[in-house]
């Protein structure tokens, strides 16, 4: 595989209990002739620049009400793109509409899938979905966010390092051919796991793909692939399916990581799109 260079357009990224929400770099917000800016105040960051770039964890124990995910350790995720936020609470996956105005926020109705888990579990998941509901203000200083209601909630996030994210093992769920996305091979189940030595491993259902992989903000590097030599009959087309995978890999320039990762060439297009694996 043939050494990328680095794209210097940037998009969001994001994971954990973790909130992922999609922007552009800080900025302090400063005043004016005119008095403060609207939605700012001295010192902090403008929320609306900062929901993006970024992975927010949840710090379940300094919120109000506090939240914990019991024996599940299960990370909680907010991800945001276009009005929307999207991401796993302490059981289950949600979305909801999500739309800022300089400070303030305005929460739509939740939406989850319909999983159960343990009573305490439920229950924290009960009292995050509830609280994100009661939202209406946004505050972001440095690496942490704040969102509160009017009625004392207080949901506090501290960043993540955005590479953390994109660490462990996933699955994909599609793959750009020569034609289009295409979904995988029946009987077959590519994945591609990032480590945290920045090496890469990746398999479409035959050889063994290795590479290293590098992040600079979101533009994805990926250099010195190397495979194993098996030829494979079974499933028809699984070689193909892996030189697929090779080429994807290869023109990899961009990603975007929230409760999926997606992987996207020079020019924007869609290479992989991939969900965490179950032992990710």
């Amino acid at each position: 595989m043939t050494s990328l260079g680095r794209t210097s357009r940037r998009h969001p990224l994001g994971l954990g209990v973790a909130l992922v929400l999609a922007a552009g770099a800080l900025a302090a917000c400063g005043g004016s002739e005119d008095g403060p800016t609207p939605g700012g105040s001295g010192g902090a960051d403008n929320p609306n620049e900062t929901l993006g770039e970024r992975t927010w964890i949840l710090d379940g124990t300094g919120s109000t009400p506090a939240i914990t995910t019991g024996a599940t350790g299960a990370t909680v995720t907010l991800v945001h793109d276009s009005g929307n936020v999207s991401g796993q609470a302490p059981c289950n996956t949600y979305r909801t509409e999500f739309t800022v105005d300089g400070d303030r926020v305005e929460v739509g109705p939740v939406a989850t899938t319909r999983m159960a888990c343990e009573p305490e579990v439920n229950e924290a998941e009960n009292d995050f979905l509830k609280a994100l509901e009661r939202v209406d203000t946004v505050a972001a200083n440095g690496d942490r966010l704040t969102l509160t209601g009017s009625d004392g909630v207080e949901l506090i996030f501290d960043a993540q390092d955005p590479a953390t994210a994109l660490l462990g093992s996933w699955e994909i769920v599609n793959l750009a051919t020569d034609d289009a996305l295409a979904t995988p091979l029946k009987g077959t189940t590519p994945t591609i796991d990032f480590a945290d030595d920045g090496s890469l491993a990746a398999n479409a259902g035959c050889n063994q793909i290795g590479a290293t992989w590098e992040l600079d903000g979101s533009s994805l590097t990926i250099d010195d692939g190397r495979r194993t030599l098996m030829a494979c009959a079974d499933p028809e087309g699984v070689m193909e399916q892996e030189d697929a995978l090779g080429k994807a890999l290869d023109a990899a320039a961009r990603v975007e990581v929230s409760d999926q990762l997606t992987i996207f060439n020079s020019e924007g297009s869609m290479l992989i799109v991939a969900k965490r694996a179950a032992d990710g």
